[in-house]
């Protein structure tokens, strides 16, 4: 694992920021973007410094080609670094990850896909998510590149830890021919190879400390969709349990979560929800001890928000900092002087984006910052602590610019019970004189939330003249466990009434056209799109569930059928939705597909046909029950297509149908001509 560490160098009075400054969007407008412009990837991407600060590696694609450059900071020469060992080899390859081994040297990981037997590499599918992956040291000096591997050399290995103490050596993982996940100390100049753990078919991962010791590894239990163990070593190196790690549901966050190494061997900083009975609700960071299976007391935690991420000292391991989303991105350093200069940065670009520094030179003098925002999909910018200036890099996304883009503000509400809650609103570029349709666009989880952040979605459709709510209402995370629980039995219920508590908040600010509004969610939020259409269908002109739950007392059959119904992920679903047998009645009563009689609002039903989390049974019901009543409903199924994580083919099919739907319905700016009519189905 590359780690995100800051070598904290001492930095004196913050003073005026200079350079290229903070680009601010122009206020001519321009032409709307095409759904084909927000589909695209970045043309600029995953910049790193080198140690001394002085050189600058990064991925540049002209969206068929990505190619390995490197920009010399002092000279302002770039030069593309090309090696037939690894295009020749792997021609459908793309670049997953680099980073620095040394001042002149680069690790690269490359995905591979079969592009042959798929003919693009949109369609492109990783061969085997154990062997998809294959690492190389390149030297920067156009020297022939290595690609690093062990015992068999179909054996594709994945980086487990650079080393950075190391001149020579890194940490890989990789699954032999007997599926056992182990783990090799190799050499990026020989090629040399050493076995330093030998695992199982049922090991997933392993965890490396600041010295570079194997301490740590997860153990799937239970089967393919079973849970994991965190085990450490005893004294006499055998492998012993010492966390159950929970999870809600496949793909979530545990409520124990490993940050980084820490200063002592064998430690870690772990995020971790707070024990019953502490003060605070928010999660925590403590030290966790792999040889005593034990935490430490909390060494770091915000009053209000959960933690999100840690910066550490790259040098000795200390916590330099924490960090959390309040509405914009924001890191609380402990060192006075590095704090000045974060909050001095965040003033530089108004405190209306989200600051990151995703790579330090060793000394601390050069941070690479990644900067984004409701209106600003990424960019990069280097600040020299000396001089403290600023200078613009290069935006990621630059067919997608700011002015092209929908305006984000914070809506602070009151719930009916008098609860404080708020959300985000997101105006059209380009404004009319008359109030614009609604969309109300609820997140999925429940627990999770909507930030101040660029969201794909939300401006595609701000840029098609709708204003977009997403309220942040009880039940998500972020903001401590009473109000991530004040959501449990609330389906239907409280939260979906704080959802209709921010639009009646808006409506009454004359923010949108009460005449037009639609409501548009995925997962848990096609749900509330859902509810909204059986419970208060006459406010609504249409509603639209991407890859929704219809029918409550179903879904929770599907996850006792899936996870068992003494599984602690099950435990959490009827927690969250309420029990199968005490909640019966009220499960009905809050399960759109069996109140299909109640809508009034035409419905669009978009879903994956093979999605693990919500099946596609869910939306099935949903149309059956609607058409049996004479209802107006619509269903898209996207082929070969999970809950998330679409080929682009199918995003676009899906936001072709939204446009097109929504456009319908509520009369919004019409679309560019080359995506107006979707596909037929």
């Amino acid at each position: 694992m590359l780690r995100r560490v800051l070598a904290a160098a001492a930095v004196g009075a913050v003073v005026t920021l200079a350079g290229m400054g903070h680009a601010t969007a122009p206020e001519k407008a321009v032409a709307p973007p095409s759904i084909d412009d927000f589909l695209k990837g970045p043309k600029f991407s995953q910049a790193v410094l080198s140690p001394s600060g002085q050189k600058l590696a990064f991925i540049q694609s002209d969206g068929d080609t990505d190619r390995l450059m490197v920009h010399d900071l002092k000279t302002g020469k770039s030069v593309r670094l090309q090696d037939a060992t690894y295009r020749e080899h792997f021609g459908g390859a793309f670049f997953d990850w680099i980073g620095w081994k040394g001042e002149d040297k680069l690790l690269v990981s490359l995905k591979l896909f079969e592009i042959d037997r798929v003919g693009d590499r949109e369609k492109g599918q990783i061969v085997d998510w154990r062997q998809g992956f294959a690492t190389f040291a390149v030297p920067i000096d156009g020297s022939a590149t290595r690609r690093l591997e062990a015992e068999n050399p179909r054996l594709r290995l994945a980086l487990l830890d650079a080393l950075t103490n190391d001149r020579e050596r890194v940490l890989m993982v990789g699954r032999d021919s007997l599926g056992r996940l182990n783990v090799w100390r190799v050499n990026t100049v020989t090629g040399a190879s050493e076995l330093l753990e030998r695992g199982h078919a049922r090991v997933s991962g392993y965890e490396v400390d600041h010295d570079g010791a194997v301490v740590g590894r997860f153990e799937f239990r239970g089967g393919a969709r079973g849970y994991l163990i965190l085990q450490g070593k005893t004294a006499g190196g055998a492998w012993t349990d010492l966390v159950k790690v929970k999870r809600k549901a496949l793909g979530d966050l545990p409520d124990f979560k490993i940050l980084e190494s820490a200063q002592k061997p064998g430690q870690f900083y772990v995020s971790m929800k707070p024990e019953e009975g502490s003060q605070g609700d928010t999660s925590e960071v403590r030290v966790f001890d792999f040889a005593t299976g034990k935490a430490e007391p909390p060494i770091w935690r915000h009053p209000k928000y959960d933690v999100a991420d840690i910066v550490v000292d790259g040098r000795d391991g200390s916590l330099v900092a924490g960090c959390y989303w309040a509405d914009t991105w924001q890191c609380d350093f402990k060192d006075k002087a590095l704090g000045a200069t974060y909050k001095a940065l965040q003033k530089f670009f108004d405190g209306k984006r989200n600051l990151s520094v995703v790579s330090y030179s060793r000394d601390g003098g050069w941070w690479l910052l990644s900067v984004s925002g409701p209106d600003e999909p990424g960019s990069y910018y280097l600040f020299d602590q000396k001089a403290k200036k600023v200078d613009l890099i290069g935006y990621r996304y630059p067919d997608l610019p700011p002015a092209s883009l929908g305006r984000t503000t914070r809506f602070d509400y009151v719930a009916r019970d008098g609860t404080e809650l708020h959300g985000y609103v997101t105006r059209p570029p380009t404004e009319t004189g008359t109030p614009p349709p609604l969309v109300v666009m609820p997140h999925g989880g429940p627990e999770v939330r909507d930030r101040y952040e660029y969201d794909n979605w939300v401006q595609l459709l701000a840029s098609r003249g709708y204003v977009v709510f997403q309220p942040n209402f009880r039940g998500s995370s972020g903001f401590g466990r009473a109000f991530a629980e004040a959501g449990y039995g609330e389906w239907g219920g409280r939260m979906q009434q704080d959802v209709s508590d921010g639009v009646d908040a808006l409506l009454k600010s004359g923010a949108a056209d009460p005449a037009r509004m639609c409501l548009v969610g995925a997962s848990y939020g096609g749900y509330v799109a859902l509810q909204g259409g059986a419970a208060d269908g006459d406010r609504w002109r249409c509603v639209v569930s991407i890859a929704g739950v219809s029918d409550l007392p179903e879904v929770l059959e599907y996850e006792r059928r899936i996870w068992g119904r003494d599984s602690e992920i099950y435990e959490y679903w009827t927690r969250s939705i309420g029990d199968e047998k005490a909640d019966a009645a009220s499960l009905i009563a809050r399960s759109p597909a069996r109140n299909a009689s109640r809508f009034t609002a035409p419905v669009l039903l978009i879903h994956g046909d093979v999605d693990g989390v919500v099946p596609l049974d869910q939306s099935k019901r949903m149309k059956s029950a609607l058409e049996r009543v004479g209802k107006s409903v619509r269903l898209v199924v996207l082929k070969d297509e999970d809950h998330n994580g679409w080929a682009r083919k199918n995003e676009k099919l899906m936001l072709q149908e939204l446009e097109s739907f929504l456009a319908t319905h509520l009369k919004g700016a019409p679309a560019p001509a080359s995506t107006a009519k979707p596909a037929a189905q």
